[in-house]
């Protein structure tokens, strides 16, 4: 009887020793468990305001160190800071029509990589042209008087078009106004 009991220990626990083995086999061949990306897929802004892309959320089911990596794929091309971190910003550049900047995050562990791709999509405003109508001028009655508004600009770089009016002062005629 006591021969017996040992022989059922001993096979119990070659049993137990051949079942670790093969749990620990099969984990080994599964694949690595990648790092989850947390960020927006798509963010829309002004121009001009200070985009922020965020993937401080981001984990990984190994409890690895994470390695971020953004990079611009498309779109006008900004200066991206912090590119190296889970938080990177740029400011929206000034635009003529709406523009969509796509960025492409790549967080890496010593198990492998993920990416994930976000869109960020740019609404230009039309900024209202600055008109600049010269310097005063001193001029003798019945001399002709040139208005010069060639020093005006539009931030969109858009075409002009002029509209002369006399806002004050003895009426005169105004030509081509």
């Amino acid at each position: 009887m006591y021969q017996s009991s040992i022989k059922l220990i001993v096979y119990l626990i070659m049993l137990y020793s051949l079942s670790a083995c093969m749990a620990d086999s099969s984990d080994s061949n599964s694949s690595p468990r990648l790092p989850n990306i947390i960020t927006l897929a798509m963010l829309t802004v002004d121009e001009g305001q200070r985009v922020t892309l965020d993937a401080s959320q981001s984990t990984d089911p190994n409890d690895d160190v994470l390695n971020f990596k953004w990079v611009q794929k498309s779109g006008q091309l900004v200066e991206l800071y912090d590119s190296d971190l889970p938080i990177a910003f740029f400011d929206a550049p000034n635009l003529k029509e709406n523009q969509t900047l796509t960025f492409e995050l790549t967080v890496t562990t010593v198990q492998g990589q993920a990416s994930e791709t976000i869109s960020v999509v740019i609404k230009a405003n039309n900024d209202i042209p600055i008109a600049r109508a010269g310097s005063a001028q001193t001029v003798n009655e019945d001399d002709q008087v040139v208005l010069n508004g060639t020093s005006s600009s539009d931030a969109e770089s858009e075409n002009l078009a002029y509209d002369w009016s006399q806002t004050d002062g003895t009426p005169v005629n105004l030509h081509n106004a």
